[in-house]
C-alpha cells in the first residue's frame, strides 16, 4: 500500500469496473462446449475453456451444512425458540466459496474443488443482490462445498485464481491446528485516524498472518466484527476497507465472519448492506434495515473437537450505562434510570434471547470445547475514572451483554471461551465466579487503539499481558457493574490488557487444551 494513499482515492474503482466489463466475453463459446464434456474431461478443460474473468475478491467461509431443502438444524433465527430437547447434537460444516466480480448477468465462474483422490468442478451461483445503490456494478457468486465420498474438500480454486486451502493443512482429526482471531480491522478515515499505512495497519496484520510465498500461520481465521468505520456502504468502500488489505489472508485459508456494531443499521451503524451481501450466511433478500429486529441468525459448526457458536450482538447498547460513564468521567453523580429504561430493556431482552440460544447450542456440544464468537464481549473492562467517585467502567454494549448474561441465572451458557472484539485493544478477562468462561477480546486489528484508559495490568508498547499466563505477574481483581441497582450489583474479574495492534493465535497444548496468545506487531 502506498503510504500516501488516502481512503477516498479508492473510489476510482467504479470507473475501472466499467472498463473491466468491456474486456470480458472472449472464449464463451468454448465454455459452452465444455459443458457437454463428460465429468473427467470437464475437470481438465474447465479453466482452459472458461472466459477470462476479472475476480475482484474471493474467499471461503465455514458455515453449517444444509439438507436438500437448504435447511440446517444448527441455524436459529433471532425469534426462533430452541430448547434443550431440540438442541442439535451434531453440527457438521460446509465451506461456502464466494467471489466478487464485475456485474455480468448469469456468468458466474466455475470453482474446482480438490479432494484426496479426485477433483470436482462446479458452476458458482449468483447471490441475490437487492442493494443496487453502491453495489450495482458488481455481483457476488458462491458455491457450497462439502465432503465427497467420505473425503474432506482440501482446496478450492475460483476460475484461474490461486487455490484457497480449505482443510488441506487441518489435522487428521479434521480440525485446524492454529486459529487466528482478529477484529475491528477497519479505518475511521477521519481526524482520529488517517488511512495511511503508518496509521492503519490492517494490511500488516494480514501479511503477518499470510506472508508472501510462505504457508499462512493460521488454518482458520475468525473475524469478530467491525470491518467498516465510515458511512459509505458501497463496494468501493468495502473493497478499500476490507477486501484489498485482507487479500493475502482471504486467499489463503477459510474464515468465520461475525457481525459488528458498525455493520448494524440506523444512525449507529455504518455498513450493514455490504455485510449482508458479502459475509452473512443468510439470504440478503431477507435482510434489510426496515426490520426493527435486525439481528442475524445464531448458528453452530462442529470442527473436530470444537463447537464454534456464532451470534449477533451488534445492537447491544445501554443508554443508562453510557450516561453513567459520562457522569463518572466528569466527576458527577450517576443518574438514576429514567426514560431510557424501556429501550434498554428491549435490547437486553434481545441479547438474553440470543444468549439463551447460545446456551442450548453449547449444551448440545457434548464433550467438545465450546467457543462463542460474537462482537461484544460479556466480560470486559472499559476504563477507570478517578474523580469524586473512583470507579471502573464498562463499555455500554458490554454492560448490556453482562446484564443479559446474569439475568439467565443458572441457565447461563456453559462455554470454554468467548471470542469478541469491540474494545480496540487486546484484553483477557475471567469472572472469578466458578464456571464462568475465559473472555478473549481481539479488537486490535487495525482501527486506532483505545489507550490511556487507566486500565489495571495494561501494557502499551511492550509485550506484557499476551495471555492468561501473564496473570502470574499482573493479576488484579476488579468489580464490574451488572445491573442498574444503586449501588449496582458487581462481579469480580481478573483482567489484563495490551494496547497494541495485533492478533490472537489459538493453539492446543500437549494436554489438548486451547492456548490463547496475543501477538502484537513490532
Amino acid at each position: 500500500m502506498d503510504t500516501s494513499r488516502k481512503w477516498w482515492m479508492t473510489l476510482a474503482v467504479t470507473s475501472v469496473s466499467v472498463l473491466m466489463l468491456l474486456s470480458v466475453g472472449v472464449g464463451w463459446l468454448g465454455f459452452i462446449v465444455a459443458e457437454h464434456l463428460d465429468e473427467k474431461d470437464q475437470r481438465i478443460h474447465a479453466f482452459s475453456q472458461t472466459p477470462q474473468t476479472t475476480i475482484h475478491a474471493h474467499w471461503a467461509q465455514v458455515v453449517p451444512s444444509v439438507d436438500d431443502q437448504g435447511n440446517s438444524a444448527c441455524v436459529f433465527e433471532p425469534d426462533q425458540d430452541i430448547t434443550a430437547e431440540n438442541a442439535p447434537q451434531d453440527c457438521p460444516y460446509d465451506f461456502l466459496v464466494r467471489a466478487v466480480l464485475p456485474f455480468e448477468k448469469g456468468r458466474c465462474p466455475h470453482v474446482t474443488v480438490a479432494y484426496a483422490s479426485s477433483a470436482h468442478a462446479q458452476r458458482m451461483n449468483m447471490r441475490p443482490n437487492p442493494y443496487k445503490w453502491g453495489f450495482g456494478e458488481i455481483m457476488v457468486c458462491q458455491a457450497r462445498v462439502g465432503d465427497k465420498d467420505g473425503e474432506r474438500p482440501l482446496s478450492a480454486r475460483v476460475a484461474d485464481e490461486p487455490p484457497i486451502l480449505l482443510s488441506k493443512n487441518w489435522t487428521d482429526e479434521g480440525g485446524p491446528g492454529t486459529v487466528a482471531v482478529i477484529g475491528d480491522t477497519g479505518c475511521r478515515a477521519n481526524k482520529e485516524q488517517i488511512c495511511t499505512e503508518e496509521n492503519w495497519r490492517f494490511d500488516d496484520v494480514a501479511r503477518r498472518l499470510a506472508p508472501e510465498g510462505k504457508q499462512a500461520k493460521p488454518d482458520l481465521v475468525i473475524h469478530v466484527g467491525d470491518y467498516m468505520y465510515m458511512k459509505f456502504d458501497s463496494w468501493d468502500a468495502w473493497r478499500a476497507a476490507f477486501f484489498d488489505p485482507a487479500t493475502p489472508l482471504l486467499n489463503a485459508v477459510p474464515w468465520i465472519m461475525v457481525r459488528g456494531n458498525h455493520e448494524r443499521c440506523g444512525k449507529f451503524g455504518d455498513a450493514p448492506l455490504g455485510y449482508y451481501l458479502f459475509l452473512d450466511i443468510g439470504d440478503p433478500q431477507r435482510l434489510d434495515c426496515e426490520d426493527e429486529a435486525e439481528l442475524t441468525a445464531t448458528y453452530a459448526v462442529d470442527i473436530a473437537d470444537r463447537r464454534v457458536i456464532v451470534s449477533d450482538s451488534a445492537t447491544a447498547w445501554s443508554i443508562w450505562a453510557s450516561n453513567r460513564n459520562g457522569a463518572l468521567k466528569k466527576g458527577k453523580e450517576v443518574p438514576s434510570p429514567g426514560r431510557e429504561q424501556q429501550q434498554d430493556a428491549k435490547v437486553a431482552n434481545d441479547m438474553k434471547r440470543m444468549l439463551r440460544q447460545t446456551g442450548h447450542l453449547a449444551a448440545g456440544a457434548g464433550a467438545r470445547q465450546t467457543w462463542f464468537a460474537t462482537h461484544v464481549p460479556v466480560f470486559s473492562l472499559g476504563g477507570y475514572f478517578e474523580n469524586k467517585t473512583p470507579a471502573y467502567v464498562s463499555d455500554p454494549a458490554s454492560f448490556t451483554m453482562r446484564q443479559a448474561w446474569y439475568a439467565l441465572g443458572d441457565q447461563r451458557p456453559m462455554l470454554d471461551a468467548i471470542l469478541a472484539g469491540h474494545l480496540h485493544l487486546f484484553q483477557v478477562a475471567q469472572a472469578t465466579k466458578q464456571g464462568e468462561p475465559l473472555q478473549i477480546i481481539s479488537g486490535a486489528g487495525g482501527v486506532n487503539i483505545d489507550d490511556d484508559l487507566g486500565l489495571p495490568n495494561s501494557d502499551k508498547g511492550g509485550k506484557k499481558c499476551l495471555s492468561r499466563d501473564n496473570w502470574v505477574a499482573y493479576d488484579q481483581t476488579v468489580d464490574m457493574p451488572v445491573d442498574k441497582q444503586s449501588p449496582p450489583a458487581t462481579t469480580a474479574m481478573h483482567v489484563c490488557s495490551n494496547e497494541n495492534i495485533g492478533y490472537v493465535l489459538i493453539n492446543k497444548d500437549k494436554q489438548g487444551s486451547s492456548k490463547y496468545v496475543f501477538t502484537p506487531l513490532d
